[in-house]
Protein backbone atom coordinates (compact mmCIF):
# COMPACT_ATOMS: atom_id res chain seq x y z
CA UNK A 1 0.00 0.00 0.00
CA UNK A 2 2.62 1.98 0.70
CA UNK A 3 4.19 1.94 -2.54
CA UNK A 4 0.71 2.55 -4.25
CA UNK A 5 0.43 5.82 -2.27
CA UNK A 6 3.97 6.61 -2.69
CA UNK A 7 3.58 6.52 -6.68
CA UNK A 8 0.51 8.54 -6.65
CA UNK A 9 2.58 11.55 -4.92
CA UNK A 10 0.46 10.91 -1.85
CA UNK A 11 3.04 9.46 1.01
CA UNK A 12 6.60 9.62 1.77
CA UNK A 13 9.32 11.91 0.37
CA UNK A 14 8.23 11.96 -3.38
CA UNK A 15 5.00 14.02 -1.98
CA UNK A 16 6.61 16.53 -1.69
CA UNK A 17 8.61 16.11 -5.22
CA UNK A 18 5.44 15.86 -6.40
CA UNK A 19 3.36 19.14 -5.04
CA UNK A 20 6.40 21.37 -6.60
CA UNK A 21 5.61 19.43 -10.21
CA UNK A 22 1.95 20.07 -9.69
CA UNK A 23 1.75 23.50 -8.66
CA UNK A 24 -0.11 24.52 -12.00
CA UNK A 25 -2.74 22.62 -11.42
CA UNK A 26 -6.79 22.60 -11.14
CA UNK A 27 -9.36 22.00 -8.45
CA UNK A 28 -12.41 22.48 -7.27
CA UNK A 29 -13.26 21.65 -3.64
CA UNK A 30 -16.60 21.85 -1.86
CA UNK A 31 -17.75 22.12 1.17
CA UNK A 32 -21.75 21.70 2.53
CA UNK A 33 -22.72 24.37 5.82
CA UNK A 34 -26.50 25.07 6.32
CA UNK A 35 -28.00 24.63 3.60
CA UNK A 36 -25.28 26.01 1.35
CA UNK A 37 -22.23 24.81 -0.41
CA UNK A 38 -18.98 26.42 -0.37
CA UNK A 39 -17.21 26.14 -3.92
CA UNK A 40 -13.31 26.83 -3.88
CA UNK A 41 -11.43 26.57 -7.00
CA UNK A 42 -8.27 27.45 -8.69
CA UNK A 43 -7.83 27.20 -12.29
CA UNK A 44 -4.37 26.64 -14.52
CA UNK A 45 -3.06 29.62 -16.07
CA UNK A 46 -3.41 27.90 -19.65
CA UNK A 47 -7.49 27.44 -18.54
CA UNK A 48 -7.73 30.69 -18.13
CA UNK A 49 -6.18 32.14 -20.78
CA UNK A 50 -8.16 29.43 -23.03
CA UNK A 51 -11.52 30.59 -21.05
CA UNK A 52 -10.84 34.48 -21.76
CA UNK A 53 -10.27 33.88 -25.64
CA UNK A 54 -12.84 31.56 -26.31
CA UNK A 55 -15.72 31.84 -23.90
CA UNK A 56 -15.70 35.77 -22.82
CA UNK A 57 -14.25 34.70 -19.57
CA UNK A 58 -17.19 33.29 -17.57
CA UNK A 59 -17.36 29.99 -15.84
CA UNK A 60 -20.15 28.61 -14.79
CA UNK A 61 -21.03 26.23 -11.59
CA UNK A 62 -23.67 24.01 -12.10
CA UNK A 63 -25.82 21.98 -9.11
CA UNK A 64 -27.79 19.26 -9.86
CA UNK A 65 -30.20 16.74 -7.71
CA UNK A 66 -28.91 13.64 -8.23
CA UNK A 67 -30.19 12.10 -5.32
CA UNK A 68 -32.20 9.72 -7.85
CA UNK A 69 -35.73 10.28 -5.99
CA UNK A 70 -37.46 11.61 -9.11
CA UNK A 71 -36.58 15.64 -8.21
CA UNK A 72 -34.93 17.58 -10.98
CA UNK A 73 -33.46 20.34 -8.98
CA UNK A 74 -30.78 22.27 -10.72
CA UNK A 75 -29.15 25.40 -10.47
CA UNK A 76 -26.60 27.49 -12.76
CA UNK A 77 -24.33 30.42 -11.31
CA UNK A 78 -21.74 32.20 -13.48
CA UNK A 79 -18.71 33.39 -12.15
CA UNK A 80 -15.64 35.50 -13.63
CA UNK A 81 -12.75 33.43 -14.12
CA UNK A 82 -10.68 36.00 -11.30
CA UNK A 83 -12.92 34.41 -8.79
CA UNK A 84 -11.45 31.86 -6.65
CA UNK A 85 -14.57 30.80 -4.20
CA UNK A 86 -18.45 31.68 -4.09
CA UNK A 87 -20.94 30.53 -1.40
CA UNK A 88 -24.32 29.24 -2.99
CA UNK A 89 -28.01 28.13 -1.71
CA UNK A 90 -28.69 24.41 -2.15
CA UNK A 91 -31.35 24.25 -4.55
CA UNK A 92 -33.24 21.33 -2.91
CA UNK A 93 -33.55 20.60 1.34
CA UNK A 94 -32.01 17.38 0.89
CA UNK A 95 -30.86 14.70 -1.51
CA UNK A 96 -27.12 14.64 -3.14
CA UNK A 97 -25.98 16.92 -5.71
CA UNK A 98 -23.37 16.86 -8.42
CA UNK A 99 -21.12 20.00 -8.58
CA UNK A 100 -19.59 21.01 -11.69
CA UNK A 101 -17.43 23.99 -12.85
CA UNK A 102 -16.87 24.87 -16.30
CA UNK A 103 -17.76 27.20 -19.05
CA UNK A 104 -20.81 27.96 -21.90
CA UNK A 105 -20.08 26.75 -25.42
CA UNK A 106 -21.79 29.11 -27.63
CA UNK A 107 -24.26 32.38 -26.72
Amino acid sequence: MKWLLSKLGLFGEKSTQKSHKTADTSFLSVTHAQGTIICKWKLRDASKAMIARDFGSSLLIRIRDVSGDGSTSSKMIEASIDQTETTIELPAAKGRVLVDLGYRLGP
